[in-house]
C-alpha cells in the first residue's frame, strides 16, 4: 500500500472538517416491493468511500466517567477522544491506555473518523467554513456528565481582528468496541510523524521510479551517489529496515547523534499502519 500524502488536508483533514454525526437513528426500511430486482451484495454503481485519516497528538488524559484523551490536530485544534463503551476504572473491561501506547506526546491515527455531538446539543453552522459548531449558550457540563466523558473542550481562538477567546463546541470522537482496533499509535510527536511520513513517501517514489539513490544515512556513501559505497554493500537498520549504513561506525553514530533512535520507531509504526 503506498503511503498517503502527509501534506494533504483531504487525506489528513483537521478535526472541524470531519463529518458530523447528529443522530444514531437507523433509517426506516421500506416495506414496498421494488419494481426491479437488485443484485446481491454491494451496488455496482455505489462509489467507494474516500479514505481519510485523523492524525492527532495526545496532550492529556482526562478520564472521568469514560476513558478520555485530549488531543490536538494539525491545526492545533483541541478536542476529546472518548472510548464510549468502556468504564473509567475497575474490572476486566477497563482499557490500559498506557499499555496500549496512548501516552502524552504520542500520535494516534484513525481512518474515517467522525465527530459526535453531546446529548441535547444542536449544531450551529460556522460562516465561511462549512463546519458545524454548537451554540456557546449551551452548558459545557453536558458532555462530562453524559456518555462523552468530557467532550466539551475549550478551544482558544481569535475573533475578528484576532481578539478574544471563543469556546467552540465542535463535538468529540466517540470510539466504541468495534472501532477500537482501528485506532493506531505512532510513538512520536505529530510533527515527527508528519516529517517521517513525508520523507518515507518521497523516498518510496524515488526508488519506484528507478531514479532513487541508496546511500549511507550518516556519511553519504552510496551505491550511485559518489562511488564510495560497494554496490549492494549497504546495511539496513535491523529495527526499521529502511535506513541504511555503510559501516557499524556510521550506524552507531546515526543512532546516537543522527536522530535515528527517535525516528526508527516512528518509521516502523508508519510501515505497520500503511504496509
Amino acid at each position: 500500500m503506498p503511503l498517503p500524502d502527509f501534506t494533504s488536508p483531504l487525506t489528513f483533514p483537521p478535526f472541524p472538517s470531519l463529518p458530523l454525526i447528529t443522530t444514531t437513528t437507523t433509517p426506516p426500511v421500506s416495506t414496498t416491493p421494488s419494481s426491479s430486482p437488485k443484485p446481491p451484495g454491494r451496488h455496482p454503481n455505489k462509489p467507494k468511500p474516500a479514505e481519510y485519516y485523523l492524525l492527532w497528538q495526545i496532550t492529556q488524559n482526562m478520564t472521568l466517567i469514560k476513558p478520555t484523551l485530549i488531543l490536538t490536530d494539525t491545526t492545533s485544534t483541541r478536542f476529546a477522544l472518548v472510548f464510549s463503551s468502556r468504564p473509567a476504572t475497575g474490572g476486566p473491561e477497563t482499557l490500559d491506555l498506557a499499555k496500549l501506547g496512548y501516552k502524552r506526546g504520542a500520535t494516534l491515527v484513525i481512518p474515517r473518523a467522525t465527530r459526535t455531538l453531546p446529548a441535547n446539543s444542536k449544531p450551529k453552522p460556522e460562516q465561511n467554513t462549512g463546519n458545524t459548531h454548537v451554540s456557546d449558550e449551551e452548558e459545557e457540563g453536558e458532555a462530562g456528565q453524559g456518555r462523552s466523558g468530557g467532550s466539551g473542550i475549550e478551544s482558544v481562538g481569535g475573533g475578528e481582528g484576532g481578539e478574544g477567546r471563543l469556546r467552540e463546541r465542535q463535538g468529540f470522537i466517540a470510539i466504541d468496541r468495534q472501532m477500537e482496533g482501528d485506532v493506531r499509535v505512532i510513538p512520536g510527536t505529530l510533527k515527527k510523524a508528519m516529517e517521517v511520513g513525508w520523507w518515507l513517501r518521497g523516498r518510496d517514489e524515488n526508488l519506484q521510479s528507478g531514479e532513487g539513490e541508496r546511500w549511507c544515512e550518516t556519511c553519504g556513501a552510496g551505491t550511485k551517489k559518489d562511488g564510495r559505497g560497494k554496490g549492494g554493500g549497504l546495511m539496513k537498520c535491523t529495527g526499521c529496515s529502511e535506513v541504511e549504513y555503510c559501516s557499524k561506525e556510521c550506524q552507531v553514530q546515526g543512532w546516537n547523534e543522527g536522530g535515528h533512535k527517535e525516528d526508527c520507531k516512528v518509521i516502523k509504526a508508519i510501515r505497520v499502519i500503511w504496509p
